[in-house]
């Protein structure tokens, strides 16, 4: 898509106001304002805490991401946990069968008390456009024989 890729972006420039109020799926006189942003994303290298390969007895595959995480993160916890579940579905060998399955372990006292898990964004209109989640696991909120069995 190389050839029309640079007059693409060219046209959605040009047109802004309108492509936003059509992929918005709003009228043209909703759209107020449209400035464009030149941003790059990051793609530096993330290591994530620990990735498991697991196979049940019932035969099914599973990808298991875990971090663990104290009382301070230098990013959300939910923008970083988005981040590398993306980024672990990315992974082509991996991306086409096992389902990925995340956690969070919160360490330390009080360490993600208002983290919970699940998050979207919604579109204008109400509709969904991500959704993600993960399970919190609180260290600090479970008693003390709360891992054995």
């Amino acid at each position: 898509m190389p050839e029309t890729d640079n007059p693409l972006k060219v046209l959605v420039r040009d047109f802004a106001p309108d492509f936003a109020a059509w992929l918005l799926n709003v009228a043209p006189a909703a759209v107020q304002h449209v400035r464009p942003l030149n941003i790059e994303l990051p793609m530096g290298a993330v290591r994530s805490d620990t990735v498991f390969y697991v196979i049940l007895t019932d035969g099914r595959e599973v990808l298991l991401h875990v971090e663990f995480q104290g009382e301070c993160s230098e990013r959300p916890m939910r923008w970083r946990m988005l981040d590398y579940m993306s980024r672990l579905a990315q992974v082509e060998e991996l991306a086409e069968a096992e389902p990925l399955c995340s956690a969070v372990i919160y360490v330390g006292d009080g360490a993600g008390a208002r983290d919970t898990g699940d998050y979207r964004l919604l579109c204008a209109d109400g509709s969904l456009s991500l959704a993600w989640r993960y399970r919190v696991i609180r260290l600090w909120q479970m008693p003390a024989g709360g891992l054995s069995g």
